[in-house]
């Protein structure tokens, strides 16, 4: 180390050949031949050439990395200004949006305000027409409720007048049963005194006109047609009973009734005249007899 420190100023020498500096500095090791400086020289040329290749190597590649900076500079610079749009558009997009919310918030408030008002409507309509459903049910029930209390009252009126005509009619039919048991009966009297006369007038019609043929009486006559009468009057008077409502009926049944009692007392009179005349025309030819043939008259009057 101290040959090197001694040398050192020699080997910077630029004017010296480097045989003649390599020259100076042969030592002699164990029979080899060694040639510091030169081996050092060689060696730092070498890497000096592999330094300068390397420097060169990374000056292309720092011309490479500034070329690809200044690309990424201006791919940045582009990125930037995409960016600076896409964030003016997101700005924008932003506003669009609050705006559109706000408008669509305005509109959902005034649908809603316009929804209320016509509920509010709609409701305040459906009430005012329910009131009005409910007072015109109200009218027609209390309506119904009077010509139902009407027809009631007018139903028990026609119940109270039928049960008042039945009654009548009870009594009338009561009246004409007795009426008639007491026609009958005066028929019957009126036939069996009849009865009692007719052996004398057939007796006297056989010795005034032998050929004459026996017929009914006038009394029996006019008994028969008062019966038919009044049977075809009664009938008449159910087929129209059968046909007409109750109160006409009970009205028309107690009218034909009454012409019926009115038929039939005629009819009975007409029977007692008829009788009476016959008992007296029956009784002049006997006055004009014999005494003998009364005699006979009595004996065929007895029982």
């Amino acid at each position: 180390m101290s040959e090197r420190s001694t040398t050192s100023p020699t080997m910077t020498s630029a004017s010296m050949d480097p045989l003649e500096r390599g020259a100076r500095f042969r030592r002699k090791l164990r029979g080899y031949d060694i040639n510091l400086v030169d081996d050092a020289l060689l060696r730092s040329e070498a890497r000096i050439t592999d330094l300068e290749a390397h420097v060169e190597t990374l000056h292309e590649d720092l011309q490479h990395a500034q070329h690809e900076t200044s690309e990424t500079r201006h791919d940045l610079t582009r990125a930037r200004a995409e960016l600076r749009y896409w964030n003016d558009r997101a700005t924008y997009v932003d506003s669009e949006v609050t705006r559109a919310r706000r408008v669509a918030a305005d509109l959902e408030q005034t649908a809603r305000d316009r929804a209320d008002t016509i509920e509010a409507d709609a409701q305040h309509r459906s009430l005012q027409l329910v009131d009005r459903v409910c007072a015109e049910a109200n009218t027609i029930l209390q309506s119904a409720r009077e010509e139902a209390r009407d027809m009631f009252l007018r139903f028990e009126t026609d119940v109270d007048i039928s049960q008042q005509k039945l009654e009548k009619l009870d009594t009338v039919r009561h009246e004409i049963a007795r009426t008639m048991q007491h026609a009958l009966q005066q028929f019957e009297d009126a036939v069996r005194e009849m009865d009692k006369v007719a052996p004398v007038k057939r007796i006297v019609e056989a010795l005034e006109q032998p050929t004459r043929r026996p017929v009914p009486t006038f009394g029996q006559q006019k008994a028969l047609e008062a019966a038919h009468r009044f049977s075809a009057e009664v009938a008449a008077s159910v087929v129209s009973a059968l046909s007409t409502p109750l109160t006409e009926t009970l009205t028309a049944s107690i009218e034909d009734l009454d012409g019926a009692i009115h038929h039939l007392t005629d009819a009975v009179d007409e029977a007692a005249g008829a009788t009476a005349a016959a008992n007296a025309s029956a009784a002049t030819p006997l006055k004009k007899s014999h005494d003998a043939d009364e005699e006979f008259a009595a004996l065929l009057m007895q029982p």
